[in-house]
Formats: C-alpha cells, structure tokens, sequence
C-alpha cells in the first residue's frame, strides 16, 4: 500500500521456531498481577494474502491497551468478512480466532510495526493449515482519503445480536470528510444512533455506534460506490462476541442528481432545553450533500454545518465555530461551540414552500432537542406571525402576561405586553417588565429566552395560537372583534418547568 515496502518473509521453519522461542521466552516471563500495557496498542489497516490458495484482502484490528486485538479479515474476490478476535503479546506473538457465521477458524502469527510492519501468520481452515502474510498500510487516520463523500443505504446484522431483545438494522446514513473521519448514523426502529468512526483508502473502517442504552463497536470494509450507496461487510462487538453485519442499497438511498430536497433553504431554529435561537441557512446538492450555517442570536459565534440528507428526510452532519470566534467568548461558554454533531428529520416538502425539521444536537457531551422551519430560496421566511402584538390598553383576566405560577419571584405578571414578529419569525419586546427575545413557525411553536428579575435569562418554550378577541373597547358598550394572540408557554429554571401566558392583540387573527 502506498510507498510502504513488505519485511522479508522468514522460512516456514525459521517462522516456527521463531514462534516457539518466543512461547519459552514468555513463558520462563510470567508472572503474577495484571498484564503490562500493550506497545502495539492502536489502530491499524494492513493488505494480507495466502498464497497457496490464492486469496488476498484487506486485515484491519485495533490493539487494545492491555493487547487484546480485534479487527476483521475481508476476502477481496468474495467480500466475505471474517471477524477476527485474539491477544498479542509484547514480543508480537499473536493467537486468536477467526468467524464467518458458525465457522470458526484458530489463527497465530508475528506482528512488527513500523515502515515496514506487518507479519506472518497461520490459519486453520478445515483440517488443512494456511501460512499467510499481511503488511502494515499505515494508521486508519489517512491525508485525501479515497473516501470522501456521502454515503446512504440500509444495514442488517445477525440476528442473534439483540439489543433490548431488538435486531439491529435500519438505514445508514455518514460522510467521511478528507482525513478519513467517519460521521453519521445508524438508526434502529424509530431510535437514531450516532456513527463516529475512521476509514483507510483500502476501505478498511473502524467505529462505534451510540445508541440511547449502548454502545457498539464495529469494524469492516467499506466497498466504493459511484453512486453513493453504502456496500460492505462489518462486525459488531457485543459482550466480547462479534456478529456479523453489512452495508446495502435501498430504495431511499441519493443515487447522483435525483435528491429530492435538492434546494437552498433559509429560516429560523430553536434548542428550546438550552434557550437557544436564531437563524439558519443551507444548501442541499443533488447528490444529497448539505452544507449551510447556524448563526444564534445575541451575536453568538456562527457554526458551519456540513452533512448529508436523505432521499426519505433523514439527516445528519457536524456543526464547526471559528476557533477564533470561541476564544473571545467567556472561558464559562467556550465549551459549547465545540464541534456539535447534529441528526434529525426534514419534513415532506410541499411544492416551492420549503421544509420543517427536528433534530436532536449534541453540544459539550449533552444531547438536546432542536426544531427548525425554513423557505426554499434566498428570501427570508414569510413569517404568518409577522405583525405587532400589544394589550392596546385592554385589560384581560388574566393579565396579558400571567406568571403567577412561577415561584421565586423571578417574573412579575402584568397586563402589559409589546412584542414584534419580523418576517423570519424572530420575536423581540416584552412581557411586562421583562425582556423577551426568541422566534415562532408558522405552526405556532415558539422558543426563546426571558430576562428575569435576578437579570439572568430562562429558556421559555411552548404554542402560540391566533385567535379572536370580543373585547368592549374602552367607553365602548358593544363588544367588538380584536385579532390576537393567546398561548401557553414553558419556562425552564433549574431545569424545572413551570407555566406561563401569554394573551395580546394584533397580526390577522387567521390560522391559515
């Protein structure tokens, strides 16, 4: 591989007996206490070969701290994978085991790294004894991956690993940038699952997968598809036992130009649990790649988001902040505009009006729930709450803005309300004496933050709903028809909830 040159091959005996003056060496060795950390510890991508019955392919393992190895042979003519699981010692000696389904196949041999890594081995498969030699390719990390791109499609694994007595299976859906690096998702029923991983140019992939309840290491080949489909064998790891799995086409994957979300999207989303707003534009290529930005309001940093959709809504991808940008902010909120990683649903579009999404964002560890409404084009959202709201001098019971329910004192209710909708669905003004930024979608979910007392801001979040008001106007007797707004919102304070409202009058008055 690449301009790594292959160790000279020892004899058939002087490899034996190499292998056994190593057995005596570590033996005459051992002693009592745990094993001493593994000097082979790390990721590894190398091409093995057996000669005498022709096959050749790809052998990628992980050696573990301790020298536990395990990894996976791929046959390149069939695409067979066999799951490999062993130990090595601090000398190189290897010994393990290789599956594929019920078969189960022992295996020894020499590892060496270095500009020349790689080894010798034997393998049993039946009766008859093979001597096979792999060389070492480099790390899994690579420069200008061969790999780069989006890939789609669905994954199956043996059905004897369960997971809360489920099968795994689903779609598959990640990108691997430039470096190699593998992010995306795998989903089980209704559950999304988070895909970190590392890919070589052989095809060579080593990941985990994060699911709610447990976490899944898998390790495989990937096989290079021109349009776009994810293809090829992996192994699950699950209680020290590997299981076999694969990656396949489906109807939904975004096979070249037909991607039906293909448009640029502008508009506005909220993280209700974090108090977070603002607006977000992106771009979706035929192909189904995605790049775009969030930028929050309050002059926060803007991140760049740069995933994958697919052909059914499914998306996901990375959020990046300039480092630069980061480094001004307060020591206290640097460590929120870290990379986030983002997945969630687009909504179906209908005709040129645009889409609506959720999507879960994991920011400094902790993952939150987001929403988001956008147009289709370079125009802002036309936003149908877009007007000015007030308590025009009427006085409803309860107060235009009723926060009685909060305890603490942190929120005075009043009859007092000013807010403006612009076009976006941005939201400024106030509820009372109270600073209220935030932003609402056309179907009346509403976030933001709420200044109190104590000049700390709260996450506020919750349904706004036009309505009609009969109010008799002041030194009126007949009551007369004024177009609002009425709604009960969500406020969170140490990470309780407490209700408030919210009723004014302006806008149109429609639900349509």
């Amino acid at each position: 591989m690449g301009n790594q040159t292959h160790p000279q091959k020892q004899t058939r005996a002087a490899f034996l007996m190499s292998l056994g003056t190593l057995s005596l060496a570590a033996l005459a060795g051992c002693a009592g206490g745990a094993p001493p950390d593994s000097e082979f510890a790390g990721n590894y991508l190398s091409t093995y070969t057996l000669p005498a019955i022709g096959e050749n392919g790809t052998f990628s393992f992980t050696v573990e701290q301790k020298g536990r190895m395990v990894g996976s042979f791929t046959d390149a003519t069939t695409n067979l994978v066999y799951a490999f699981d062993g130990v090595v010692e601090n000398k190189g000696k290897f010994t393990g085991t290789l599956k594929s389904g019920t078969t189960s196949s022992p295996i020894s041999g020499l590892l060496s790294i270095g500009s020349s890594g790689g080894g010798d081995f034997n393998v049993t498969r039946g009766v008859t004894q093979y001597q096979g030699h792999f060389t070492i390719g480099g790390s899994l990390t690579t420069v200008n991956s061969d790999y780069q791109g989006i890939y789609s499609g669905v994954y199956g694994a043996d059905t004897r690993l369960l997971v809360e007595g489920k099968t795994l299976n689903g779609l598959a859906s990640y990108s691997v940038d430039s470096k190699g690096n593998i992010i995306g998702s795998l989903t089980r029923g209704a559950e999304t699952g988070l895909l970190t991983g590392t890919i070589g140019n052989t095809g060579a992939f080593q990941a985990t997968v994060k699911f709610a309840s447990a976490t899944l290491p898998l390790a495989g080949t990937l096989i290079k598809t021109g349009d776009g489909s994810a293809q090829g064998n992996f192994t699950f790891s699950s209680s020290g036992t590997l299981y076999p799995a694969s990656f396949s086409k489906s109807s939904s994957v975004v096979a070249g130009g037909d991607s039906p979300y293909k448009a640029s999207y502008r508009g506005t989303y909220g993280l209700p649990e974090k108090g977070e707003n603002g607006t977000l534009s992106f771009t979706v290529d035929p192909s189904g790649s995605m790049i775009g930005f969030f930028s929050q309001s309050l002059n926060k940093p803007v991140g760049t988001l740069v995933g994958s959709v697919e052909n059914d809504g499914g998306f996901s991808g990375e959020v990046t902040y300039n480092a630069t940008e980061v480094a001004g902010l307060p020591a206290a909120e640097q460590p929120l505009y870290t990379k986030r990683t983002i997945q969630g649903k687009l909504g179906a579009r209908a005709g040129a009006t645009g889409v609506s999404g959720d999507f879960t964002m994991v920011i400094n560890g902790i993952t939150s729930a987001g929403n988001f409404e956008a147009s289709i084009g370079g125009s802002e959202v036309n936003s149908s709450y877009r007007a000015s709201y007030t308590d025009a001098g009427f006085f409803f019971a309860p107060p235009g803005f009723d926060a009685s329910r909060v305890p603490g004192g942190r929120f005075t209710s009043a009859s007092s309300v000013e807010i403006a909708v612009d076009k976006q669905g941005s939201i400024i003004g106030s509820l009372g004496s109270h600073r209220f930024d935030g932003r609402i979608t056309n179907d009346g979910r509403i976030v933001g933050q709420l200044r109190g007392t104590d000049s700390a801001w709260y996450p506020v979040r919750g349904i706004l709903s036009k309505v009609i008001w009969k109010i008799t106007p002041p030194g009126g007797t007949t009551p007369a028809d004024y177009p609002g707004i009425a709604g009960n919102l969500y406020v969170t304070i140490t990470g309780e909830e407490y209700p408030i409202a919210i009723k004014a009058t302006g806008g149109d008055g429609t639900n349509s």
